[in-house]
């Protein structure tokens, strides 16, 4: 997606311009609408937009997943001034909604925390033949969250400098919160209250490009502020520091390019004291929950980390004539521990699992390599791309067998990784119009130490689709494919391969200054039982079932 003061600088335009679209669908009782506008005089540009949506629990082959319905609301404004030389632009967005978190009211709450041996070995079909998925007598948990963000550019641009083309300075606030709401007998009560407030800037110089000789460089600071009060803070609050120098150039020497590109970044975390709640207490217990282990766990110490590190790139494109081209990128690069990761310590109701961070952890560091070829025409495209990433103290999360408040416990740890995929696509022209496409991809990740799969690795996929145009119409009808994942990390449970069945179709009525678009989607269409092994509640909630949905959109210019 691209900002109105992003796509004015490269294609301007005088008058108004502008669109409105709404759309509905079946199987999560989803409606919603947007609209935008643009109006550009002179050198002036001014924008405005926003868009609702609502939906309800979604329905699968297995019932309705209870507490799963959103709402979202935004709306986002700005004006800028684009001159030959210079340009300024200053807006604001605001985002507002609310989501349930489906099963997160089954462990804590007014109603109390359930026995772990309830949870422990949960199958998927326990749940078969339910009309409702997780309905269970508990109380809810929703999330209520909030977005505040201003953005304000400026900069120099088709300088006559021999050096610099140009120069651009951006400032980014974001003000973000978000409630926890545990809802009991239709009352509602606030138990944690997330807020994170970040200024972000970025300053940047254009080279002056010669015929071999092309690039840019500069420099990004963030300064963020996290503070988590109420029942489950999972972690104290923090001050995050981050400055990053960066540089990229790129080399043409007639049919091959070669690209360098360099950064260097500090990030440094300032914590205080652990407020009241779950990770306050390391010796917490509710009173009425059998939790055999839970004295054993420990709050992670919330001491100040500083993290320093670099990542560099090389890469090559040739030109092989007749459309194709290969590509080749080296990397090697640097990323430094999440809040998340060093110091939660308390239940996460969104992942089902008891999060204990790890202050020792240390910064990530990858060497990578890909490969692509590719080939354009005419009558075909195509694309093969394989890489392949040795990922030092790779981060993730691993279940143990202790439990506390219902959930099984997630410890943070590291260790040596290694990534080796590929994924593959092709389109042929049928006839004069017409296309067929198949796109398939796989990946395998395993720590290097034992061989052992990662968590939460999608399985191989596929997907076919036809896209077969007649006058205004088209039709396209895909087919996904998933092959079974049996290849899990100790104590996670593999998903079985899938097929699903969907199909879009739209009209498109072109005018002298507007185009009307009707637009109608039917997935799942063979109401597939299929779950997404990424998910952290695939084990207790399928995918989407059988839906439709249509929309109109009308833009003017």
């Amino acid at each position: 997606m691209i900002t109105p003061h992003e796509s004015y600088r490269d294609s301007s335009f005088q008058g108004l311009r502008g669109q409105f679209s709404a759309d509905a669908g079946s199987a999560n009782r989803q409606a919603g609408h947007s609209a935008a506008v643009q109006h550009a005089q002179g050198s002036l540009l001014f924008w405005g937009g926003g868009s609702m949506r609502r939906t309800d629990d979604y329905d699968t082959p297995e019932g309705t997943v209870e507490n799963s319905a959103t709402e979202l609301a935004n709306a986002r404004a700005g004006a800028g001034w684009f001159g030959d030389r210079a340009f300024a632009s200053t807006g604001f967005a605001t985002e507002e909604g609310r989501y349930g978190v489906p099963f997160g009211g089954e462990f804590h709450g007014p109603h109390g925390h359930d026995d772990h041996d309830d949870h422990a070995g949960d199958d998927h079909d326990d749940h078969g033949g339910e009309d409702h998925v997780g309905e269970d007598g508990h109380g809810d948990i929703d999330l209520d969250l909030r977005r505040r963000a201003g953005r304000f550019d400026f900069g120099l641009r088709n300088l006559a400098n021999r050096a610099v083309e140009g120069v651009r300075f951006t400032a980014n606030v974001i003000d973000w919160s978000h409630d926890e709401i545990e809802i009991a007998d239709g009352v509602e009560s606030l138990h944690t209250r997330f807020t994170n407030r970040a200024t972000i800037v970025r300053a940047e110089v254009q080279q002056q490009p010669t015929a071999r000789l092309s690039g840019r460089f500069g420099g990004w600071a963030q300064f963020r502020n996290f503070e988590a009060v109420g029942g489950e803070a999972l972690a104290p609050e923090t001050d995050q520091t981050a400055f990053t120098a960066f540089a990229y150039e790129e080399v043409d020497i007639g049919r091959f390019r070669l690209q360098f590109g360099g950064r260097v970044e500090r990030n440094d975390y300032q914590t205080s004291e652990r407020s009241e709640g779950h990770g306050h207490d390391g010796d917490h217990d509710d009173g009425d929950h059998d939790d055999s282990h839970a004295g054993e766990l420990v709050a992670p110490d919330p001491r100040d980390r500083q993290f320093l590190g670099s990542s560099a790139s090389v890469g090559a494109h040739a030109d092989l004539g007749a459309g194709g081209a290969f590509v080749a990128n080296f990397t090697s690069s640097h990323r430094a521990p999440a809040i998340e990761e060093l110091y939660n310590f308390g239940p996460h109701a969104g992942t089902r699992s008891f999060d204990v961070g790890n202050p020792d952890l240390d910064a990530e560091t990858t060497v990578g390599l890909d490969l692509s070829l590719r080939h354009r025409s005419e009558r075909a495209r195509a694309n093969l791309n394989f890489y392949v990433y040795e990922i030092d103290n790779f981060i993730f999360g691993e279940h143990t067998e202790e439990f506390r408040d219902g959930l099984a416990v997630l410890d943070f740890h590291q260790g040596d990784s290694r990534f080796v995929g590929w994924d593959a696509s092709g389109s042929v022209r049928l006839g004069n119009r017409a296309w067929t496409t198949l796109g398939v991809g796989r990946v395998d990740a395993r720590l290097t130490a034992n061989d052992e799969p990662l968590p939460r690795i999608p399985p191989l996929r596929a997907t076919w689709s036809l896209d077969l145009p007649w006058r205004g119409f088209t039709v396209s009808p895909e087919l996904e494919f998933a092959a079974a994942q049996d290849r899990v990390f100790h104590g996670e449970t593999e998903t079985d391969g899938y097929s699903v069945v969907n199909l879009r179709a739209s009209y498109v009525w072109p005018l002298q200054h507007a185009a009307h678009v009707l637009t109608f989607t039917g997935y799942n269409l063979t109401n597939a039982l299929y779950r997404n092994h990424t998910s952290f509640i695939k084990d207790l909630a399928p995918e989407m079932g059988r839906g439709f949905r249509v929309g109109y959109s009308v833009r003017f210019f």
